[in-house]
């Protein structure tokens, strides 16, 4: 009877360890953790977003008391390390089923790091990609297991003529319409071009997810293109938030000179004309995303500037915006 119980429980192990690897061998996922990172007696509680493409790692977390977002980006190792650099730091870790445990060490110091996956008020996406053979093709996308929620990320992704709950048909699709776009242009040349768009998590707690489409693309000419284009959805209501659902009324002027203010302070000049902007003042745009501190407003290249400026960033702290907010993230 013992040695049936032992069998059983080495067979068990086994496959549960097959079960982990199998899980680090999927090249393309996303995965949101909430966890600690330990200074001696000390907890730290961070939340992150983790996105693996292939070998690829990259996501963003945030300490819970200051909610500052902080880019992370790096590598999934053979030896099913994950190692993932931020500014003059990094987080070395590796999973267990839905857990992770690891360290985060910077040049004076090294703390332990536990964290697992956790969807309570936030919510579990998919990955699909294609790339097409002898094409600089790449798309990554996320959906969305909410019907409603993915009809809508669909949309902003594919257009008005995506297909219903069709994610992979999607890419086949959206391969097959760039393709055709070109027709007619020499292979040799045609080679050159470069495309791709992928999906990032840039915040997944409260019932308030934001999803970033990133297009970067190369078409001939001097240089190519690119555009990062934000959007905040209420999982409770299952809508796109816009301005008005985020600004109480006549929050417009307000709101403009707030980011004219910080932008001019950001590029430390006393009108942005000076630094090649335009116009003087900036106005609020649909192009935003909500982080637990504050919100970013963001403007793609030669919006509000010439092509050279590049993309322009404007975040304004909650505290700053509280007169005229509608939401407020805790």
């Amino acid at each position: 009877m013992k040695k049936n119980f032992l069998l059983f429980i080495g067979l068990f192990l086994i496959l549960l360890s097959c079960s982990e690897e199998k899980q680090l061998e999927i090249d393309y996922f996303y995965k949101h953790f909430v966890g600690n990172i330990f200074d001696k007696d000390k907890k730290m509680q961070i939340s992150m977003n983790l996105i693996k493409k292939k070998d690829k790692v990259f996501g963003n977390y945030f300490y819970q008391k200051d909610g500052v977002s902080i880019e992370l980006e790096g590598k999934f190792l053979n030896n099913g390390t994950f190692l993932l650099n931020e500014k003059n730091a990094y987080f070395k870790f590796k999973f267990s089923g839905k857990k992770i445990t690891g360290f985060w060490k910077d040049k004076t110091t090294k703390f332990s790091l536990e964290a697992e996956e956790n969807y309570e008020n936030s919510e579990e996406l998919e990955s699909f990609f294609h790339k097409e053979k002898n094409l600089n093709l790449d798309v990554f996308y996320l959906n969305s297991k909410n019907s409603k929620i993915s009809d809508i990320l669909l949309k902003k992704f594919f257009g008005d003529n995506f297909i219903k709950n069709k994610p992979e048909e999607n890419l086949k699709k959206y391969a097959e319409t760039y393709k055709k776009s070109f027709e007619g242009v020499d292979s040799n040349v045609f080679k050159t071009y470069e495309h791709s768009i992928f999906s990032e998590v840039i915040f997944n707690e409260q019932n308030i997810l934001v999803i970033g489409n990133n297009l970067l693309d190369y078409s001939g000419g001097a240089h190519g293109s690119n555009a990062s284009n934000y959007y905040v959805y209420d999982l409770k209501s299952n809508k796109n938030l816009k301005l008005k659902d985020v600004f109480k009324k006549n929050f417009e002027n307000r709101l403009s000179k707030l980011l004219t203010e910080k932008l001019r302070k950001k590029l430390k000049v006393d009108s942005l004309t000076e630094a090649s902007y335009f116009e003087d003042e900036i106005q609020a745009v649909e192009n935003f995303f909500i982080t637990k501190n504050g919100i970013t407003f963001v403007y793609n290249a030669h919006e509000i500037a010439p092509y050279f400026v590049g993309e322009t960033k404007v975040f304004l702290d909650f505290k700053n915006l509280k007169n005229i907010l509608k939401i407020m993230i805790n």
